[in-house]
């Protein structure tokens, strides 16, 4: 009996404490606005950025859209480098796939883009390029709500 009581607690144990759980089971949403707390590079650098940086935000809405506004110091000065309103979004299997529809010169032009995201917490959220975790760059984005 005390073996299958000592199989049984270690096998809730395993089952029950998966890192990936908080995706696997949908109990932590993206929808809400993002902030970015700090990016490291391909090999593992935290690259430091500055407090304008961290300004940049993505906001994810629940009609599978987001708005982007990213920011940058130049001269001194912090300033909207780039915005993308409505860009549409999906999310399957912990990759988030990102659609632009552009027109250029008359014609539309649609660009997809699939990075890796893994929830650490419900707060914290981590985006790696290149869909995959294998040493690759990665932001970290914090809940701002």
């Amino acid at each position: 009996m005390k073996k299958i009581s000592t199989f049984l607690l270690l096998a809730f144990t395993i089952i029950g404490c998966s890192s990936s759980d908080n995706m696997k089971d949908n109990s932590v949403s993206i929808i809400g606005k993002w902030t970015l707390d700090s990016q490291f590079s391909s090999d593992g650098t935290n690259e430091n950025i500055d407090e304008c940086k961290q300004r940049t935000n993505i906001t994810f809405k629940t009609n599978n859209t987001f708005d982007n506004y990213n920011y940058r110091t130049i001269n001194g000065d912090c300033v909207l480098e780039d915005k993308n309103i409505n860009v549409e979004y999906k999310i399957e299997n912990d990759v988030l796939e990102i659609t632009r529809t552009n027109t250029h010169n008359g014609q539309t032009i649609i660009e997809t883009h699939e990075v890796k995201i893994e929830f650490l917490d419900n707060n914290t959220l981590e985006i790696y390029e290149n869909g995959t975790t294998n040493n690759l760059a990665i932001d970290i984005w914090k809940r701002d709500n």
